[in-house]
């Protein structure tokens, strides 16, 4: 039974004021940082394939919501770059499945026709020259739970790739779940293992109200997308749901590497939010080094002095806001000597 028109229009408006209020919100958390990013979803879909609203309708949540650009990755087709490059700083990929997993291509002109093996499939679009990503790795809300076997199937991708950390499939609000606990889990044991694997954030809209629900800051880059492109293959980028965040260290950025960086590492990071921040924390092998607890401050900039675990490949970041939006920095890689 469909719901009446007063009820859709009420759940609506609501909508529409939160686009509002998120887009004021990343305004005034940009002021006062020491760097510049982008904010884009990477990751929606259109009536082109299973979603249910029109490309402008998309590129309207985009503008309402402040993003600077916006992908539309539809199933197995690329037909919405027709419309796409009627809209300024809007881009087109696909999503096909590969396998076990889907895939994200974002720099693509005609239909890729996937073979369905990850390893295989990772290679031809490698030697293709396209970035792409695997999204929902473990899964999405509200009930579809990967398999174990198929969440390892993603080891077959190699050694570098980037996949998605955070996903915003079903959801309007701000969220934390199984999921995203599962996503860190996975994302920790491949870097544990010395493995380059940049973490994203994206939507995965089927509707055009949750575009830019979740987001990637990618980091220095000029707006058009074969710098988008470039920043996200450089990794210097991290995925969130509303705060900024970024670290760096000894000149290194996000996804840069240290070598022989001994047993204790300093360590900068900087992170915003205009509604507040509740707290960050550092990992490394899975494991919390620094907890900051922020108690509804709305900036943090703090150079940090980390005792490293015995033989750690890397460190990130992420934080939380007074919401529980969260953000994750991309990992600096630490490498032996030699």
């Amino acid at each position: 039974m469909r719901k009446p028109v007063k009820q859709r229009r009420s759940a609506e408006d609501r909508y529409r004021f939160v686009e509002r209020v998120d887009a004021r919100r990343a305004e005034e958390t940009r002021k006062g940082l020491s760097f510049d990013y982008l904010r884009g979803d990477l990751h929606t879909h259109t009536c082109y394939s299973d979603g249910f609203g029109e490309v402008s309708e998309s590129v309207a949540t985009m503008s309402a919501r402040g993003l600077d650009f916006l992908f539309i990755t539809d199933h197995n087709t690329v037909r919405q770059k027709v419309e796409c490059r009627g809209h300024r700083n809007v881009w087109w990929g696909q999503e096909p499945g590969a396998g076990p997993q889907h895939v994200c291509i974002l720099d693509i002109e005609r239909k890729y026709r996937p073979v369905g093996r990850i390893g295989e499939d990772a290679a031809r679009l490698r030697a293709m020259g396209c970035f792409f990503f695997y999204p929902h790795p473990t899964g999405w809300f509200p009930s579809t739970h990967y398999a174990p076997e198929r969440i390892a199937a993603l080891g077959e991708a190699g050694d570098r790739f980037a996949m998605e950390i955070l996903n915003g499939f079903g959801r309007l609000e701000p969220f934390y779940d199984t999921w995203t606990a599962e996503t860190e889990a996975l994302w920790d044991g491949y870097l544990s293992e010395g493995r380059r694997v940049t973490g994203l954030g994206a939507s995965d809209a089927h509707g055009p109200l949750a575009v830019g629900n979740v987001w990637t800051g990618v980091v220095g880059a000029r707006l058009n997308k074969r710098a988008v492109l470039a920043g996200l293959r450089s990794g210097n980028v991290f995925a969130s749901s509303g705060p900024a965040l970024h670290i760096e260290s000894g000149g290194a950025p996000m996804s840069g590497e240290i070598r022989n960086p001994g047993r204790e590492l300093r360590l900068r990071l900087e992170c915003a939010d205009a509604r507040g921040l509740n707290w960050a924390r550092v990992i490394s092998q899975g494991r919390e080094l620094r907890r900051i607890e922020l108690r509804g401050a709305k900036h943090c900039d703090r150079t940090l002095s980390l005792p490293l675990p015995r033989g750690a490949r890397y460190v990130r970041a992420e934080c939380a806001a007074v919401d529980d939006r969260r953000a994750y920095a991309n990992p600096i890689y630490l490498l032996p000597c030699g």
